[in-house]
């Protein structure tokens, strides 16, 4: 996970349990790892756990936004689609630089995947305006995801932003003049979590549901 991880890029997972013993006794889960030694990733997908505890909120305040057409950028195996699933009036695009559409396709999060795109956002070219961008972003590019989401969002009072992101997030000043303006919720998880998988929860983290095309006084 310390050295080799943070240059992985694929992962063709393989459906069927394989034998390698030649004993006719498949037993073994296996998949083609395509890395790049000399390129770092900016990759660390969420827990399922915090997807799972986030659920009732997401019932409740979140789920009644969704209309139309949503953009999860970073959206690596699709797994905040498994939030949705008990709602039907939307679609969900994907969109992420890897290309995790072996996994999400057969994950238990593909229903409700339209599209899945391979592709930096920043240079992301469509005709497509959705109502919402949604997910788990590569935090150290924050400030041009921003920008590049308003071109990619219908301009209506409607359309949103709505990211997990550290609670430090709700500081820095090019954030408080450029995004806490459009600031409507912020949801505090109680538990601190860990994205790296080595069990060492350190990250205070929150989702911030932003309407850019809103100013709030």
């Amino acid at each position: 996970k310390k050295m080799c991880a943070p240059h992985l890029e694929r992962v063709y997972v393989y459906s069927k349990r394989i034998d390698f013993t030649g004993q006719n006794n498949p037993k073994s889960n296996i998949a083609m790892f395509l890395y790049r030694p000399f390129i770092t990733f900016d990759f660390y997908p969420t827990p399922v756990p915090f997807i799972r505890d986030f659920s009732p909120i997401y019932e409740s305040d979140i789920a009644p936004l969704f209309n139309h057409r949503l953009l999860d950028v970073g959206a690596g195996d699709g797994r905040w689609v498994n939030l949705y699933n008990n709602y039907s009036n939307f679609t969900y695009d994907c969109l992420d630089i890897q290309d995790w559409r072996v996994n999400a396709k057969s994950s238990e999060w593909s229903g409700k995947i339209r599209e899945y795109y391979v592709a930096d956002f920043l240079e992301f070219q469509t005709s497509v305006k959705y109502d919402g961008v949604v997910g788990n972003p590569p935090f150290n590019v924050f400030e041009k995801l921003w920008v590049k989401s308003l071109t990619v969002l219908k301009e209506q009072e409607s359309s949103f932003i709505l990211w997990l992101l550290p609670l430090t997030y709700l500081g820095g000043q090019w954030r408080k003049k450029m995004c806490a303006p459009h600031l409507e919720r912020v949801y505090v998880y109680s538990k601190r979590i860990d994205f790296t998988g080595q069990n060492n929860p350190k990250s205070n983290i929150a989702m911030f549901l932003y309407r850019p095309f809103i100013t709030f006084d």
